[in-house]
């Protein structure tokens, strides 16, 4: 028996349904971004009708934190000098 005609023909099925499958994605994918873009919109018109809302103080505590902690990160704090113990001859620290 001859198996060529019978691939080609399961080849030529499974080009197809996959060809309709990667169509249902497409539409599925483009209904998708056309409810966010009206959903991203309507948000927008929402703001602009309304104006923008009233924004939370930031916390002191939590600002002086984030300063220190970009300064560290960006090397520019200042470090303190190390710290010298001084020793006598002996190699006895002497206070």
């Amino acid at each position: 028996m001859d198996w060529l005609p019978i691939v080609a023909v399961l080849l030529l099925i499974h080009g197809f349904l996959m060809l309709w499958c990667f169509t249902i994605m497409n539409n599925r994918v483009q209904l998708a971004l056309i409810t966010l873009d009206s959903k991203i919109a309507g948000a927008i018109g929402k703001v602009i009708a309304e104006g923008i809302p009233q924004i939370e103080q930031v916390n002191p505590i939590q600002a002086a934190l984030a300063q220190m902690l970009a300064g560290g990160a960006l090397g520019q704090q200042k470090r303190p000098p190390p710290l010298e113990i001084p020793k006598d001859e002996q190699g006895k620290f002497s206070g």
